[in-house]
């Protein structure tokens, strides 16, 4: 027996979570309406998130944005840094941008 034949043959499996605080500060304008308002408070934090699995040579990563809408410039910022920051090549980054919003009453 070959002592290479011994040898398993053994994947990593990583994963990983994270969350950043990205609620903009007092005075700036709240997108969404017809007429310019100027935001007073907080009623709700907003984060970043991000979730990353790999296995080996391949990894996926999942973003969640608390955001009205993104800039096609700050997406390709955003894919910019998880290129500058991950070994992903550029030709496996596809977009897929949903948009969830809910209502509550008060």
């Amino acid at each position: 027996m070959n002592t290479n034949d011994s040898v398993i043959n053994e994947k990593y499996f990583v994963c990983g979570a994270a969350e950043v605080n990205i609620t903009p500060p007092l005075g700036l304008s709240i997108p969404g309406k017809t007429s310019d308002r100027l935001a007073e408070g907080i009623r709700d934090e907003l984060y970043a998130k991000a979730a990353v699995i790999s296995l080996d040579d391949i990894m996926i990563i999942f973003l969640a944005i608390d955001a009205v809408a993104l800039t096609s410039g700050q997406i390709g910022d955003i894919r910019k840094r998880i290129f500058e920051f991950t070994d992903i090549q550029r030709n496996y980054t596809p977009n897929r941008l949903t948009r969830s919003c809910a209502s509550f009453l008060e």
